[in-house]
């Protein structure tokens, strides 16, 4: 037993090691690629298209490996810890077998004497035959149902306890929630191009509190204040802030997504709310809209994740110069 803890002991550290490591590093290079697409709108020129040229050949890259890696070291974690409930599993079957076979033993019905040649406990010649069937029977039994159970509940018990757990926030006192921003030139649909463009933008902030998640994705659909559908309006995915429709989750990550933005200067502007969706090719849909009390169906999914649906509602401020209001949960009403 003391060999089977120092193997194991040797196996799980160097990987607890190796994980901790690469999640340092996904999570630099991570940081570094978002920090270049940011610094990359407010530069013009030549300089831009180098910036471009290091995020997407020298820290994209080394992303996208370190991000493989840790999915190497989480699997191997994965079969590491089935081998420990497998044995966690022989050690409990031995001792329920101890535990019952110990009443009979104490009421004198069963003793137990030792063969030295094969060093294995046997039971004396010495047992009621009735006791001895009955003991074979009910250890068939036992067997038989534990064998069932792990054949049926194993493999979903260590798919349920490996799954990733999800989790949806706004924080309107974080700045990467909740932050506002001078666009030089603003395109708003319907109205054309606008020149220096104040906008507050509302992010949903997405944790990963479980195993990695997989192609996540954000989609929306919006209701009016009666719950109705509006018009020229389809459900649509969400952009995350990396510019992408959809992303990967380790354990302990978060992620923020583009949800709302608001125009807070230029009055004669009318589409003043904007829903940040990923795709704004035309298609008879009107993602720039009139400031309004709307409500939100938020649905995350990915690959490996069954779809999670919250709620969430904007009421606009009485003065229009002014941030509305963001409220989410899993029922607003």
């Amino acid at each position: 037993m003391d060999n089977l803890k120092a193997q194991l002991k040797t196996t799980i550290d160097p990987a607890q090691e190796l994980k901790a490591g690469g999640e340092t590093v996904h999570n630099v290079y991570g940081e570094m690629s978002i920090s270049l697409n940011r610094l990359a709108k407010l530069v013009r020129g030549e300089n831009r298209w180098k910036i471009d040229d290091w995020s997407r050949y020298i820290f994209e890259p080394f992303f996208q490996k370190s991000e493989e890696t840790l999915n190497t070291v989480y699997s191997n974690q994965k079969e590491v810890r089935k081998l420990i409930f497998r044995i966690s599993l022989i050690v409990g079957f031995v001792l329920i077998l101890i535990f019952f076979l110990l009443p009979l033993i104490k009421s004198n019905r069963v003793t137990l004497s030792f063969n030295f040649n094969t060093n294995l406990p046997r039971l004396s010649n010495s047992l009621d035959p009735s006791i001895s069937n009955n003991l074979t029977q009910n250890f068939m039994a036992i067997s038989t149902f534990l064998a069932v159970i792990v054949a049926l509940f194993a493999e979903r018990f260590w798919k349920w306890k490996d799954r990733p757990k999800i989790k949806i926030d706004f924080d309107k006192s974080s700045d990467r929630c909740f932050r506002w921003a001078m666009v030089p030139l603003c395109n708003i649909q319907d109205e054309g191009q606008r020149k220096d463009v104040k906008k507050y933008y509302f992010r949903l902030k997405v944790t990963n509190d479980g195993d990695a998640a997989i192609k996540l994705r954000v989609r929306v659909d919006i209701k009016d204040e009666t719950g109705r559908e509006i018009e020229r309006f389809e459900p649509s995915t969400l952009q995350w802030i990396n510019k992408k429709e959809e992303t990967d989750l380790l354990k302990g990550e978060s992620e923020y997504v583009n949800f709302l933005s608001q125009v807070v200067n230029s009055p004669e502007i009318k589409n003043r709310l904007t829903i940040e969706i990923f795709d704004t090719s035309p298609r008879g849909i009107a993602w720039d809209r009139p400031l309004d009390t709307y409500e939100y169906a938020v649905t995350i999914y990915g690959e490996n994740i069954k779809p999670i649906l919250i709620h969430a509602k904007f009421v606009p401020d009485s003065n229009i110069m002014k941030p509305g209001k963001l409220t989410i949960g899993t029922s607003l009403r």
